[in-house]
């Protein structure tokens, strides 16, 4: 969606301009430093790199989203050489062995996954060619310490993980709030057409209704009772306000409902829904977001998924919410042909790749945060996820 795309681009446009702009004072003062102590080679070097980190920051600023594809590439072959220059002219105890853990993590952070660690990698294959073979070490411009050849590129690899796996973390999370983002999103689009095709129905129904009215009123003036009541039968069956817009009262938990039984009518799925929910809740709508759309669309997603495998399997999912003042109670059932898998810690493996879930960990980390209780139980084809939350 634009807007989904537009808040990504905005979010990686703030994010490089802050990195930069660190990287930039930092890059300074440790050039100012080396030439302070009469290391002009590498001081005059990170006088340059602190050059081009400033520049990146104004193409950022100025070229917005292509600013940001251009210092991607940028940042990472810079990263690359400068990385071989301070491998070859380096020492044990000078600034070049900090430098060279610390830049090749920092594309991990402005150039994601792929890009950081084909250049971490690159990086790491120069550390123990320069450092663990004859050649390389012949290539060097200064003495290293043996110990210090010996176990560098090991603590390398290691920052490497490090640095990936925090990014993979992180990514996961921000693919989160994407997707959670999306899915506001849709509903409120959802609801939004919901009411406006209930608006043009019912502007349909008051311009034909002088029509029924006349027609009624011939049959009475006739005495043809019977006929008015079969016409009045026949009138009322046809009202297209059969489905309700308003599941309770609190308008996003409401958008979220709308949304999942439009879905769920399309699907031929029974989604019987008793929520009691105030205009005011004491939680983040973004959380309650969470919880309901996570537990909501797994059901559902289960339920088509049986439905898929067996004729003969009857779908339903039960929504049962109330808030007493103090808590909030929230129950979702629904039917399956499978039980849910689990991995270590109680944990619930996915259905839809490798690993485990993670819209189940999402809601058991907010449960979590309010100091809640989430319990889930399958039993006899069903499956029930049942969670009370309590105002901090």
């Amino acid at each position: 969606m634009k807007t989904i795309a537009f808040d990504e681009d905005l979010r990686l446009q703030v994010q490089y301009r802050y990195i930069l702009k660190v990287l930039f004072l930092a890059v300074l003062t440790s050039a100012i430093m080396n030439l302070m102590t009469e290391r002009y080679t590498f001081g005059i070097i990170l006088v340059l790199l602190s050059i081009f980190y400033f520049s990146f920051y104004w193409v950022v600023y100025r070229m917005k989203k292509t600013g940001v594809i251009l210092v991607t590439i940028l940042m990472n072959i810079i990263t690359i050489i400068l990385c071989g220059m301070l491998l070859l002219h380096g020492t044990t105890s000078g600034f070049s062995p900090v430098w060279m853990l610390i830049l090749p993590q920092v594309t991990y952070l402005l150039t994601g996954i792929k890009a950081g660690t084909a250049t971490s990698c690159t990086v790491l294959g120069m550390t123990m060619f320069l450092f663990w073979t004859p050649l390389g070490r012949s290539l060097l411009m200064h003495e290293y310490d043996a110990i210090f050849l010996e176990r560098y590129p090991l603590v390398f690899m290691t920052m490497m993980v490090v640095s990936f796996y925090i990014e993979t973390q992180r990514s996961i999370g921000l693919n989160e709030i994407k997707k959670n983002r999306q899915q506001m999103e849709s509903m409120y689009q959802n609801q939004y057409d919901s009411m406006r095709t209930r608006i043009a129905e019912a502007k349909k129904v008051r311009h034909d209704m002088r029509h029924h009215f006349l027609a009624l009123d011939q049959y009475l003036n006739d005495n043809k009772v019977e006929e008015a009541k079969a016409y009045i039968s026949q009138y009322y069956d046809a009202i297209p306000f059969e489905e309700s817009l308003t599941y309770c009262d609190h308008y996003v938990t409401n958008a979220l409902l709308t949304y999942y039984y439009q879905r769920a009518k399309q699907e031929a799925i029974t989604l019987n829904i008793k929520v009691q929910l105030p205009q005011q809740l004491p939680f983040k709508d973004e959380d309650l977001t969470v919880v309901f759309g996570n537990l909501i669309e797994n059901a559902v997603q289960a339920t088509i998924s049986s439905m898929r495998e067996s004729e003969k399997f009857i779908p339903g999912i039960w929504i049962r919410a109330n808030y007493d003042g103090s808590e909030l109670m929230l129950t979702i059932e629904n039917t399956t042909l499978h039980e849910a898998k689990k991995g270590e810690g109680d944990r619930y493996l996915s259905s839809k790749h490798a690993g485990y879930g993670i819209g189940i960990s999402s809601v058991r980390n907010i449960v979590d945060k309010y100091g809640g209780n989430f319990q889930i139980e399958q039993k006899d084809g069903r499956f029930k996820a049942r969670i009370f939350i309590s105002e901090q």
